[in-house]
């Protein structure tokens, strides 16, 4: 891979660019924005595989899988989620900066692999970003200094607030979710036997894709958790919170802090609701949930805004590379510890996500050939 040295350059790293959600989204969401900077962005993942390396391929970012190869100080910023961070190299050659600012993003309060790692992140963050409060928490409680920590609560990417406004009426109901429970499913066949438009989105449902503004601005109403949320408040869309966690139903003025607060995953109030409750609620509650939307104060809707939390990163004033490899160089020892681990981490996501790719090859295989000979059935 050829880096030119005249433009800046973005290095943006998580554990797998595999499926659309989570981590992989706030990457590539973060990529286009300094590509769009003038920034020279890189992508790099433990393992990189469809559909979303066709997406990232689509937007021009170079992506690899075998972060080993790259050199962090050859970058102007570096964005790290998931312990790729022991894998860079840390070397002073010729094409490096004098400066690199160092992002770690974490988010999730529970995901083993969103905790800090004992020795690189201390030495290298300029910034340590929490999505909620709730992983806030979870960083302090293991040892991060609260002082260090930003809040970096999923924000929206600009083409959502494009779309901002109130939807007229109730007449396309949508849930985004990997993992959609049996109420949810249940929930949007009721509408659907009420003359809605119904849609879940998700590897489980009638489409899996990258949610795009366009989508969320077509839908009128949406269950959902995390990440599409914030979606959702960019474009005005009432959002109904409530995935496997459960959920506070729709999003009102009296639940909206608490449900910010665990990066609206539903888990703020373990309420669990049946099919026939959620549909109620979601055709009862619709009105309501619209003015709401649209009123959130303008102080609110800027904590969601993804631009601005990029650009303060952009314009960090680092420390000077020299200083941070003599850093590096004084615990080598406990570095070469964490990079162990990291590989070790590396190496068992490769083996999950190598064994699924070939048992989803499997799977078209028989379908093909059951194709073909029920073909070959109906021919005589």
């Amino acid at each position: 891979m050829q880096l030119t040295t005249d433009r800046k350059k973005a290095l943006l790293c998580t554990n797998g660019i595999v499926e659309f959600g989570g981590a992989p989204i706030v990457v590539v969401e973060v990529a286009e924005y300094l590509a769009s900077r003038g920034f020279e962005t890189v992508i790099a993942a433990n393992y990189v595989g469809d559909p979303f390396k066709a997406e990232v391929e689509r937007t021009g970012i170079s992506i690899t899988d075998d972060p080993g190869t790259l050199n962090a100080f050859d970058f102007d910023i570096v964005w790290l989620q998931n312990h790729i961070a022991p894998l860079l190299r840390y070397e002073l050659t010729t094409g490096s900066k004098k400066r690199t600012t160092f992002v770690f993003a974490h988010l999730s309060p529970t995901g083993k692999l969103a905790f800090p790692g004992p020795i690189l992140q201390p030495l290298l963050a300029d910034w340590t970003l929490a999505n909620s409060e709730e992983t806030k928490s979870n960083l302090v409680q293991v040892g991060v200094p609260e002082s260090d920590i930003c809040l970096f609560p999923n924000p929206a990417p600009a083409a959502f607030w494009t779309y901002r406004k109130p939807p007229s009426d109730l007449r396309v109901v949508r849930a985004i979710s990997n993992h959609a429970p049996v109420e949810v499913t249940e929930a949007l066949k009721i509408l659907g036997s009420m003359g809605l438009a119904i849609e879940l989105v998700g590897k489980a449902g009638q489409s899996y894709q990258r949610v795009s503004p366009e989508l969320i601005a077509e839908t009128s109403a949406l269950i959902t958790i995390g990440k599409s949320v914030q979606y959702a408040i960019a474009s005005g869309v009432p959002t109904y919170v409530y995935d496997r966690f459960g959920g506070p139903g729709y999003l009102s003025q009296d639940n909206f802090d608490i449900a910010a607060a665990t990066n609206f995953s539903g888990r703020c109030c373990k309420r669990r609701a049946n099919a026939a409750m959620i549909a109620s609620e979601i055709v009862d509650g619709f009105s309501r949930a619209s003015r709401y939307v649209m009123a959130i104060p303008a102080g609110t809707l800027s904590k969601y805004r993804l631009e601005p939390h990029i650009d303060q990163i952009i314009n960090t004033t680092a420390k000077p590379n020299a200083e941070r490899l003599a850093s590096l160089t004084a615990q080598m020892q406990l570095l070469r510890r964490e990079h162990a681990m990291a590989q070790l981490i590396r190496g068992n996501f490769r083996s999950v996500k190598l064994r699924d790719a070939q048992v989803a090859k499997l799977r078209r295989d028989i379908q093909a050939l059951q194709a073909r000979r029920n073909g070959g059935a109906h021919a005589t």
